[in-house]
């Protein structure tokens, strides 16, 4: 099979707390991605530095990542993953967890 490009983003809102200061919130989006064994999956962390955590380090090959703001983060699914689903977490200078559809995940098909 072809590999396919995938495309997210790290970004954040700011959002107003009743005249008061703002509250800025983290989001990946989109919140869930498709994706097969080889496909490629690109996160561009626009607003902040983050921490990309992959539970299963069958997804990757490596557990834990680092994008500085700005800068692109571009991970090759493993040819040989088994289908299912696979949540990971992204944690930003804002101090918080970013989500995305809930928690973020990338969702393997065979």
């Amino acid at each position: 099979m072809d590999s396919n490009n995938h495309i997210a983003n790290v970004i954040m809102i700011d959002f107003s707390n009743y005249g008061k200061s703002k509250i800025r919130k983290s989001f990946v989006v989109p919140g869930h991605l498709e994706a097969y064994g080889g496909d490629v999956i690109t996160w561009e962390s626009k607003d902040s530095n983050a921490t990309f955590f992959f539970p299963s380090q069958e997804l990757f090959g490596k557990k834990e990542f680092q994008v500085d703001k700005g800068d692109i983060l571009e991970l090759t699914v493993q040819e040989k993953i088994r289908e299912g689903s696979y949540p990971y977490a992204v944690f930003t200078n804002n101090n918080d967890f970013a989500e995305g559809g809930s928690f973020p995940r990338i969702i393997i098909k065979r």
